[in-house]
């Protein structure tokens, strides 16, 4: 599957699909309409498709509001909204508005939209923000969801009064306690005749509780919530995955400088196009085991290349190769073969390797080479997997990014 901008050819599709919310929103048309101008014209819209060949499977269609945000006109798909190419595909949308440094997109849907889609919506970090109401039959509900871009890192130590912070810049009233704080809906903000209870939130030694229920906060679903946010944890270190460049070709999209340099005429577009993979799943030595979570930073590190890009930990097993293979039918080229050369030679985990399924991939400009990371930490060596210092990992971002 292709993640790309949308074509003047694309358009027809386009107005077939988006045809639920051009019958709720005649403008629509009129923004789909703004596509078929040259390229060289300023776009009120962005159309981002996701495609097989010509045939274009989803597409999200959005505009500015303000010079940081963006709002969502329409989005369809011709899958179920459950399909993890359509999660992909949001994600990789998600990041493009992060590279654009957009701080919040906003989204008015029908409410007879399929529920389908607002789970995947909320799967990826948008949230609720109330409905449009109406009593008249012929102006139908809208519901109101958004997501919030947070450019920061925040140490485990002070997520507590993170929390607090955010919850209030969203509106709830808060109550402090000591080592904790309860929070509600503002009744301002509340339909008639409902009411909104207090919750807790709490720290027992380094986990955080919400209750009712109760249950701890994970990392993951703040860092998702908030993406790019990102927690960082008292011991915590990312992970550097080492890979030969077939491999990684075959994984990851490897960075567009290093695949363009030798051309005299790189490829320039609005967005440039991207593959989007379902197998990305790589194999380790299970000694990472014990250092993962979700949501936490892998480095992509290619033999004779260098640091090629980053994503986040999304799933992970340990087992023997054959079960690997069973536990992630997805990766149809895996081998296992070469899963058993990751494999532990002895010890509790002998005959077994780690299987690490990754998501929100980010490529870098320009790859990092080995040079350049002894120069930010000079004891830097690419052995087998890894843990990084958050500074070195942090100067390879800096550094990928072209900064």
């Amino acid at each position: 599957m292709i993640y790309r901008d949308a074509e003047t050819s694309d358009i027809q599709r386009l107005e077939e699909l988006f045809s639920p919310w051009i019958s709720h929103d005649p403008t629509v048309s009129d923004y789909l309409e703004g596509l078929r101008q040259p390229a060289s014209a300023a776009h009120a819209a962005d159309c981002r498709l996701l495609a097989h060949d010509r045939d274009v499977r989803g597409a999200i269609l959005s505009v500015p509001e303000g010079t940081d945000s963006r709002k969502i006109v329409a989005c369809a798909a011709a899958a179920p909204w459950d399909d993890l190419w359509l999660k992909r595909f949001l994600e990789q949308q998600i990041m493009d508005w992060e590279d654009q440094g957009i701080h919040r997109v906003s989204l008015r849907a029908p409410a007879t939209a399929e529920r389908g889609l607002f789970d995947l919506l909320r799967s990826v970090g948008f949230f609720s923000e109330g409905a449009s109401s109406s009593l008249q039959p012929q102006k139908p509900r809208r519901i109101h969801l958004c997501k919030h871009f947070l450019y920061e890192t925040v140490h485990e130590e002070r997520l507590l009064d993170f929390l607090k912070d955010i919850f209030q810049r969203l509106g709830y009233e808060i109550r402090d306690e000591h080592d904790a704080f309860s929070f509600r809906p503002s009744p301002t903000l509340l339909l008639p005749f409902l009411f909104g209870p207090w919750h807790r939130i709490s720290r027992i030694g380094n986990d955080v509780i919400l209750q009712p229920p109760v249950r701890r906060i994970e990392h993951h679903e703040l860092e998702t919530a908030f993406y790019p946010l990102r927690i960082q944890g008292r011991s915590e270190k990312p992970l550097l995955l080492i890979m030969d460049a077939k491999k990684a070709s075959r994984l990851i999209d490897l960075p567009q400088h290093d695949i363009e340099q030798g051309s005299l005429f790189p490829r320039v577009t609005l967005c440039r196009a991207r593959t989007i993979h379902l197998t990305d799943i790589t194999c380790t030595h299970p000694s990472a085991a014990r250092l993962i979570r979700k949501g936490l930073p892998l480095l992509f590190y290619v033999h004779k290349i260098g640091a090629v890009g980053w994503a986040r930990v999304d799933d992970w097993d340990v087992d023997e190769p054959a079960r690997l293979c069973r536990t992630f039918p997805q990766s149809e080229e895996w081998d296992p073969a070469e899963i058993d050369a990751h494999s532990a030679a002895a010890g509790p985990l002998a005959g077994k390797a780690l299987a690490v399924r990754f998501h929100w991939f980010k490529p870098f400009k320009r790859a990092v080479s080995f040079e350049q990371m002894r120069t930010i930490d000079p004891s830097f060596h690419p052995q087998r997997t890894r843990t990084l210092s958050p500074e070195l990992f942090h100067g390879v971002l800096e550094a990928g990014r072209g900064t």
